[in-house]
């Protein structure tokens, strides 16, 4: 079954949507993932600790293109 024109449109912007708050959230995704790998699996309070945890800078400075 093939998607309609509204369908294509709704799962294109749900998609734009998922990329924008992954990206909004990266630190806390790394954060959580970083921890995961250490521990395989967290708490609740665990996870919303490293999901509400204020950002920090990364360890290496992303360098720019001049």
């Amino acid at each position: 079954m093939a998607a309609n024109g509204d369908d294509k449109g709704i799962m294109q912007a749900r998609d734009k949507k998922g990329k924008a708050l992954l990206e909004e959230k990266k630190g806390a995704v790394d954060r959580i993932a970083k921890r995961l790998l250490e521990v395989e699996t967290l708490g609740e309070e665990e996870f919303k600790a490293l999901l509400d945890a204020p950002a920090t800078p990364p360890l290496i400075p992303s360098v720019t293109k001049m």
